[in-house]
């Protein structure tokens, strides 16, 4: 695995986040500052750098900028205690591979890891085959200059041994002394002549030899552009034998949408033109035998002898470094995408926790006008009026939260098949009956652990999607259906198994037992440029008032939350099909079904600690509860709610206190609480879930939550539950 040097001046997070890597098998150093950092670098070649913005002297970024300088191969992540969009750009812009907000979880560090070292395999494989082929390139063109100095010293000697010849033949026999002189002197030129031509085929031999082995295909031509050498690699490159190919012209290994442009480049350079692309290296297409056509890397050089001008071109197969350089971009492509979608969210998420305050405090008031009112007057129906928008509005919020992962979740061992069992009689009233419901339940389907109300999200948005776009026309391209054509939704589940190809295609997957919920259709499809952008939140191709643009966002969302992905085809005309793969539970506990909420109860006497700090909220919440029967101490802060809990007497049935507080957090007043009334309840609010009650908004079970916003008979429902148990 990775060599990483974990680079923060806090001991504990370094601990940390070490312990993380090494349970994934990496290998792990510590630097508590950038001097440190530096130092290790000097020393040992490491593969990942994680380093804090914030450090002591020396910036992450100014540690950033040097690693660059000096080993720019190493890939750097940036950790940063500020979760804003400026921060992330920043990062980015420096040229950091990517950013961790803190605190960081096991899986986003994992998560942030694999995408590096993938990078960095993929560039450490470019540099290698652009290394390999340039000093293929070099020998291979040194070759064919010395065998063309070879053949043209021999030619020169040849003819000029053939000159003395005749000149010998025209001599008198008169002059026996000069003759015999002559004779000997043309003995060594033979002899001279003799160990030229020996050392041109030693020469020549020495070239088949390195040609024949070379993996690069080396193609010769003459002026016409007929192929007069070719080589072993030609060979495994292309697909034919020398014997096939020999006096075929060159366009026989070109596309024939290209070879208008070879004839016209060769007719230039006999011509005397088009030097320009000698010795210079160009990406073009080849034909192999089969007829299928792949990238070629090729270098021509120009030598000419007594028998005429020829062409020497080498060409290598550069279909795997292609393939290489596209799934670099793909999986760029994606990790961009991903964080695109996760600064939207988090803006998202924290957009949606201050309208959840606002829309309580309406919801609040409402209920308790309608209390006052008399049904029958028409102040009744307005103020219902009113009440429904709010609760539309709290609807969106929730969807917001689910999309950034902060929606309050209890995630439960479930099967799916029995979940799904339940589901069906709505999903059906959903669609309506015109649309054909498949329902293809696998056998022996493994657990999942998952909010069951999410599964109902995830179904909904889906199914009614899938009815939309079988309802809508299909494009002009697409052929019309025919008839008696039925609209049809299914619903499959199914057990997977991803190894590490799997995931390669889906940064941040583990390898590892997913479950495997499809939903597909056979509506109008969608093109390539709208499967791009369908998570985006506030993204519809519906009209105007059709949609929020919220339903596939929220899918997004719940898919993540729960460490799983989505796998979307589609084309227009034929239909799409939603994948979403979700973690097998190792659990095989029986299933459980969330109970029902009790009807709204009156107080039995008891005495309720209620602790907000917003006004507003304080004042709904207390006038709600004494309606009720309670005995309510409100107070606006930790310090004021200890105080009032301290009182000498004073008795405690409920702690109701929101999570984000000043001075101390819910969950720490709770503690405190506890310790002075052991048997005190606590039931936590807010307006999402924050890291002191969860984790990225999973729930711990033992804890009691109602989420902002709430209504009265929420609020009271879930007191008396809480009081009861």
């Amino acid at each position: 695995m990775a060599k990483i040097l974990i680079v923060d001046d806090e001991k504990s997070i370094r601990r940390t986040l070490g312990e993380f890597l090494l349970a994934d098998a990496h290998e792990v150093v510590e630097a508590e500052d950038a001097d440190t950092a530096l130092l290790r670098l000097q020393e040992t070649e490491f593969d990942l750098v994680v380093t804090d913005i914030v450090l002591p002297r020396v910036t992450g970024v100014e540690l950033l900028r040097r690693i660059h300088a000096t080993a720019p191969h190493i890939q750097v992540v940036m950790m940063t205690g500020e979760p804003t969009i400026e921060t992330a750009t920043e990062a980015l812009r420096m040229g950091a591979t990517d950013y961790l907000f803190k605190p960081i979880t096991k899986a986003a560090i994992l998560r942030v890891v694999a995408n590096a070292v993938r990078l960095k395999t993929l560039e450490d494989t470019q540099r290698r085959l652009e290394a390999e082929n340039r000093a293929h390139q070099a020998n291979l063109e040194r070759l064919v200059e010395e065998r063309t100095a070879g053949l043209t010293a021999a030619n020169k000697s040849l003819a000029a041994s053939r000159g003395l010849a005749f000149t010998l033949l025209d001599r008198t026999a008169a002059a026996k002394e000069q003759a015999e002189q002559t004779a000997a002197k043309l003995q060594r030129e033979v002899t001279e002549r003799q160990q030229a031509e020996t050392s041109l085929r030693a020469s020549e031999a020495r070239f088949r030899a390195v040609t024949a082995s070379a993996t690069d295909a080396i193609i010769s031509t003459d002026s016409a552009g007929n192929i007069v050498g070719w080589n072993g690699g030609a060979e495994r490159i292309f697909g034919y034998t020398e014997a096939e190919v020999n006096g075929q012209p060159l366009t026989l290994l070109i596309p024939s949408r290209y070879q208008d442009g070879h004839l016209a480049g060769l007719a230039r350079m006999q011509a005397g033109g088009a030097r320009h692309v000698m010795g210079k290296t160009v990406e073009v297409g080849g034909r192999h035998q089969d007829g299928h056509e792949f990238p070629l890397e090729l270098s021509l050089a120009e030598w000419q002898v007594a028998e005429g001008r020829f062409y020497t071109a080498i060409i290598r197969d550069i279909t795997e470094r292609k393939q290489a350089e596209t799934e670099r971009a793909k999986l760029e492509g994606q990790f961009h995408q991903a964080q695109k979608l996760e600064l939207v969210g988090r803006l998202a998420g924290g957009v949606a926790h201050d309208f959840n305050n606002m829309i309580g405090a309406i919801l609040g008031f409402v209920d308790l006008a309608m209390g006052q009112v008399d049904p029958a007057q028409p102040l009744f129906a307005d103020l219902e009026q009113i009440r429904k928008a709010a609760r539309r509005s709290a609807d969106l919020t929730r969807q917001l939260l689910t999309f950034a992962r902060r929606e309050v979740i209890v995630p439960q061992v479930l099967d799916l098949n029995a979940a799904m069992e339940d589901l069906l009689k709505m999903l059906r009233r959903l669609i309506g009956e015109d649309i054909n419901l498949a329902w293809l339940p696998a056998t022996g389907l493994g657990p999942v652990k998952v909010d069951s109300t999410q599964i109902h999200q995830i179904l909904a948005n889906l199914c009614v999607n899938a009815r939309d776009a079988i309802g809508r026309p299909a494009p002009l391209s697409a052929a019309p259906p025919p008839d008696g054509w039925v609209g049809k939704i299914t619903i499959a589940t199914g057990n997977a198994v991803l190894d590490e190809a799997d995931c390669a295609k889906h940064p941040g997957v583990v390898p590892g037992e997913y479950v495997l919920l499809t939903v597909s259709d056979n509506g109008c499809g969608m093109d390539p440029e709208t499967l791009t952008h369908i998570f985006e939140p506030f993204f519809t191709t519906k009209g105007v008032g059709a949609g929020t643009g919220l339903g596939l966002a929220t899918v997004y969302g719940i898919v993540q939350q729960n460490h799983g992905f989505i796998q979307v085809d589609s084309a227009p005309g034929q239909g799409t099909t939603f994948k979403i793969y979700l973690p097998r539970h190792a659990s095989q506990v029986p299933v459980t079904r969330p109970e029902a909420a009790g009807e709204p109860g009156l107080s039995s006497g008891e005495t309720v600690l209620l602790v907000e700090d917003d006004p507003v909220m304080l004042d709904i919440a207390r006038r709600v509860l004494e309606r009720l029967g309670y005995t309510v101490l409100a107070a606006r802060t930790p310090a004021e709610a200890l105080r009032l809990a301290g009182a000498p007497g004073q008795e405690l049935h409920l702690l109701l206190t929101d999570i984000v507080l000043p001075e101390m957090n819910g969950r720490e007043l709770s503690r405190q609480l506890v310790s002075l009334h052991p048997k005190l309840k606590c039931l936590f609010m807010s307006g999402y879930t924050a890291n002191d009650i969860a984790l990225h908004g999973v729930l711990d079970q033992e804890l009691h939550f109602i989420p902002k916003p709430f209504s009265v008979n929420d609020l009271a429902a879930k007191v008396r539950e809480v009081l009861e148990r």
